[in-house]
């Protein structure tokens, strides 16, 4: 987070846990010591004020669609940032 902020009724954690598994696949694609584990913690729980629970929904969320498990993959980003939302409501 580059200026501290209250981020719990943003998509923000999403797009972040998103970009690092796009990361990591890119990174594998090139190399031959591929990342075979990644830690990350609950994003935006901290100084960002979310609910560990949305946070989860949001990484949840982007894992489905970028690494695939439910066929959210095939729904679009604009369906799972509107699934998200519902969550929060």
């Amino acid at each position: 987070m580059r200026i501290p902020a209250d981020i719990s009724a943003t998509v923000n954690v999403y797009l972040a846990f998103r970009a690092a598994l796009i990361a990591v696949l890119k990174h594998n694609a090139g190399t031959k010591t591929p990342i075979e584990t990644l830690f990350v913690p609950g994003l935006g729980t901290g100084i960002g004020a979310g609910a560990p629970m949305a946070a989860a929904r949001q990484m949840r969320l982007a894992y489905d669609a970028i690494i695939g498990n439910r066929g959210v993959e095939n729904r679009g980003a604009r369906a799972i940032l509107r699934e998200h939302h519902e969550m929060l409501s």
